[in-house]
């Protein structure tokens, strides 16, 4: 009985040694779990204050966003409202244009026509005006420059201008002489005379050359425009070839025209004889003369024109020492 006993007091004696520890194991998980909860809920606290200061920054943002919006917002709105505005005129005008190219295709093609038939017209014109002009009376014609030709009568209207008979003898009248009543008249084309007078003098330098027993090939080559030693260009030979040119046409109208001056007073001065070392009369000359001065005139103006082309600022093209 007495081991009983003891085995009963021991059993006793670990049930409660367990029943100890167990409690410390529990108070110490207490105690742990409350320090845990004690931390997190210090943490929380400064999570919910950091979050509270962020909040208010983010509202502090917002209502200055809210601001801002709301004084740029309308005017954001008009410059949207006028880029909306501005397409659709940027397409109106395209539209627009779009319109008028087609509208100016079809003007060309009208125009052409018509400057066709105008042409057309134009030629018939002048032909038939041209042709009914021959032998019509002019009475005295004056002309640029001053000088009158006595008792004129159209000979033949070319595209120069006018040959005349009067009674000193004949000439050739340059359009450009012409008053404004018989330029409207004849209808006569700058760009036409130009190219006749060019013609003409190349004809006649041909047949000029000829009668000299030269070769043309090397009369051309001569008056062409040479480089000399200083390297000068091509386009300053030209211009160098056209104004001794020039000179040179207005040396011969002034020598004509000084000729005819005196043969017209020897004329009106009653000398009939011949010309001292001369088979020819005064008058002779004064005709002769006052027929090659026209022709050579034409060759001068031809000659400017072509300078002009070059130099339009030229001082050969500003003097009128060669107008009779």
């Amino acid at each position: 009985m007495a081991s009983d006993d003891n085995s009963s007091g021991l059993f006793y004696i670990l049930a409660g040694a367990i029943v100890v520890v167990l409690a410390g194991v529990g108070i110490s998980m207490m105690v742990d779990s409350g320090f845990d909860f004690s931390r997190n809920s210090v943490q929380i606290r400064r999570d919910i204050a950091s979050g509270e200061s962020e909040l208010e920054k983010l509202q502090s943002a917002y209502h200055e966003d809210s601001s801002v919006v709301s004084c740029v917002g309308p005017k954001a709105q008009i410059v949207f409202d006028r880029y909306q505005l501005l397409l659709s005129n940027i397409h109106a005008l395209n539209q627009r244009r779009s319109e008028l190219v087609e509208a100016a295709q079809h003007l060309n093609i009208t125009v052409g026509a018509l400057k066709q038939e105008f042409d057309a017209y134009q030629d018939r014109y002048r032909a038939k005006t041209w042709a009914e002009a021959v032998g019509q009376s002019l009475g005295d014609l004056h002309v640029s420059g001053g000088r009158v030709y006595h008792k004129a009568v159209i000979l033949e209207v070319d595209k120069v201008g006018l040959r005349i008979r009067h009674e000193a003898g004949s000439a050739r009248v340059h359009a450009a002489n012409l008053d404004s009543a018989l330029l409207e008249r004849f209808q006569w084309d700058a760009q036409e005379c130009r190219a006749q007078l060019s013609e003409e003098v190349l004809n006649e330098e041909s047949l000029t050359t000829s009668d000299r027993g030269g070769s043309l090939v090397n009369e051309k080559q001569r008056w062409l425009p040479q480089a000399d030693s200083r390297g000068a260009s091509m386009d300053e030979a030209k211009l160098a070839l056209l104004r001794r040119s020039v000179s040179e046409k207005k040396r011969i109208v002034a020598q004509l025209t000084r000729d005819r001056r005196e043969a017209l007073f020897k004329v009106a001065a009653g000398r009939q004889v011949s010309i001292p070392g001369s088979l020819e009369t005064w008058q002779a000359r004064a005709t002769r003369l006052t027929n090659a001065l026209p022709k050579a005139q034409d060759q001068l103006m031809l000659a400017m024109a072509l300078l002009h082309d070059v130099n339009p600022g030229d001082l050969l093209l500003v003097s009128d020492d060669f107008k009779p």
